[in-house]
């Protein structure tokens, strides 16, 4: 009886967290539009798939090929066949989706593995909404996707470690191979690693390390299988050019030994930004730190050192499994010299965890520094509930430079969302005072959590669609007929116009002498255009533009034209 009465509140945690989660990314998904050129680069392969019913190696502006293997573009596709086409929300859903499971994932594996339910809950609401982590399951990138699988991945092999090595790790391999289609090797790499360098922490009698070398071997091959296919049938239709890409996208970018300049950065950039991405708890953090004896920490990992092959407890071992997987993961990534914030995505969830234990004990032992990061956090929510709610209070300056988010600020679901932040960050600020210190990390979580959805409902969106290409797009329509194809010019042979042609369906074409007609409308920056007179001027006549943008454009950093271009 008791069994099933702790099993049913385990699940009502669970889908409580679920509920939380849903509400923090779902509502929000269609409200920005695109505005930076990943997210509609990656958004038009499902597109293209979609039109051309080519689901292995589709073309986008009918010349280029797919930068990362198709599971994030069919899972766009696929959402979005009930529809017909592919939305704002339908390219995000999956990333969203993905994020949620993690979340809900994580409470699981940490809740059945020896750490407590509310321990367990907590590292679940921190990882949600950590900021790195919120923002990338908004977004429609492959990070999400591949985090949540290689996480989940993560989980099913400690499971199987936990249980003795039996067969195979299945689930895991599964979880593997939808990362390797995602986004190459590194998707079972990580997992892979992670596990055998724990197992070498493990006590004597559990480490069997050939075993788990010739297992972890196997499951990492297996979860290649299908991903092989993929990019042979990739092969057959890429060709050369096909090859060249995988080659630059996986082992240039490792060895960095790129044709172009990828994200470089130095071999701090990853600490530097998992202290960023972890805000607002990185401050929590930076508090606990205080609480920490630091003459006594060398003793102490010394200490664990010579009783590591002792038995240990679930809670201690998922510590260490934590704390291995965290430090492999941001390790791995810092050799490449390509490095991206999110690329150390996998470990935030074991970082959660650590956060978790840093703030509970912090409660414990420095009561007043737990009251004040509930403060800050209940001021937090209250700062962005009076950002929100001041929209009819803008000065005119503000209002020139972002024309949108007075619009933004005024809808229904912004205001009350932006007094609900002030009521929460009151309440907040009022409980530091009053409510046990243990159970204040949770009022902070909650201020957080409220600050997400007042950003997400109305201030995001009136300050990042002012900076979109859609108006481009509009304008391309209001001046062509409906089937013309586009063409566009664009110096940089990296660049391209992905947010119009997103919004255009795919109408737009890389510009080509040879292929283009009598007569056609041209996309072109003001920057860009004295370089196609030099190049084309011989053989192409522009005629006035039939358009001009008020700004510059969200791909190219240039105000954009569209010109009459007519072969003489």
């Amino acid at each position: 009886m008791e069994r099933d009465r702790l099993d049913t509140t385990g699940r009502r945690i669970g889908l409580l967290i679920i509920l939380v989660a849903a509400m923090t990314w779902l509502p929000w998904l269609s409200l920005p539009l695109f505005n930076t050129k990943g997210e509609p680069r990656e958004a038009i392969v499902a597109v293209s798939m979609l039109q051309s019913g080519n689901w292995i190696l589709p073309l986008s502006m009918g010349a280029d090929i797919p930068y990362k293997p198709p599971m994030l573009a069919w899972l766009i596709a696929l959402v979005s066949l009930p529809a017909g086409h592919v939305t704002e929300y339908s390219s995000r859903l999956p990333s969203a989706l993905a994020a949620i499971l993690m979340v809900w994932g994580t409470w699981r594996f940490f809740s059945r593995n020896g750490c407590g339910r509310k321990e367990s809950a907590i590292t679940a609401l921190i990882l949600m909404t950590s900021i790195e982590v919120w923002r990338s399951a908004s977004a429609c990138r492959v990070d999400m996707v591949l985090t949540a699988a290689t996480v989940g991945a993560i989980y099913s092999l400690y499971n199987w470690t936990r249980d003795g090595m039996k067969l195979m790790p299945v689930t895991a391999t599964g979880l593997m191979t939808i990362a390797v289609l995602t986004k190459g090797p590194v998707g079972f790499i990580i997992p892979v690693m992670c596990v055998w360098l724990f197992n070498l922490t493990r006590r004597r009698d559990e480490r069997k390390v050939w075993r788990m070398t010739w297992k972890l071997a196997a499951a990492g091959l297996m979860s290649c299988v299908i991903p092989a296919a993929w990019y042979i049938m990739a092969a057959q239709q890429g060709g050369q050019e096909f090859l060249d890409l995988i080659y630059e996208e996986n082992i240039g970018r490792a060895t960095g030994t790129m044709s172009y300049a990828s994200h470089e950065n130095g071999p701090w950039y990853n600490f530097a930004t998992l202290a960023s991405g972890l805000l607002p708890y990185t401050i929590g953090l930076l508090l606990a730190a205080i609480t920490v004896r630091w003459s006594g920490a060398g003793k102490s990992i010394r200490q664990w050192w010579k009783e590591r092959n002792q038995p240990a407890d679930g809670r201690q071992r998922i510590l260490v499994y934590c704390a291995v997987c965290a430090l492999a993961i941001i390790l791995f990534y810092t050799i490449p010299k390509s490095k991206r914030s999110v690329y150390i995505l996998p470990m935030y969830p074991m970082m959660a965890y650590m956060v978790t234990i840093a703030l509970q004990h912090m409660s414990r032992v420095k009561p007043a520094l737990s009251r004040g990061f509930a403060i800050s956090m209940g001021a937090v929510a209250i700062i962005t509930g009076a950002a929100g709610a001041a929209g009819p209070l803008l000065p005119e300056q503000w209002l020139a430079k972002l024309p949108l988010l007075h619009e933004w600020l005024c809808r229904p679901a912004s205001v009350i969302l932006s007094l609900v932040a002030i009521g929460t960050g009151i309440s907040v600020i009022r409980a530091a005072g009053k409510t046990a210190a243990t159970n204040l990390t949770l009022s902070s979580i909650a201020a957080v959590t409220i600050s997400y959805w007042t950003l997400s409902s109305g201030i995001l969106p009136g300050i990042l669609n002012g900076k979109s290409d859609k108006p481009v797009a509009e304008a391309v329509e209001a001046v062509t007929l409906p089937e013309e194809t586009i063409y566009q010019f664009v110096d940089d042979p990296m660049l391209r116009y992905y947010t119009a042609n997103f919004y255009l369906e795919d109408r737009i074409r890389l510009f080509d002498p040879e292929t283009m007609p009598a007569q056609g409308v041209m996309i072109v920056s003001e920057k860009d255009l004295p370089r196609w007179r030099e190049l084309y001027g011989d053989r192409f006549a522009d005629s006035k533009p039939l358009w001009r943008s008020t700004r510059k454009s969200c791909d190219t950093k240039s105000p954009v034209l569209i010109i009459p271009v007519t072969r003489q």
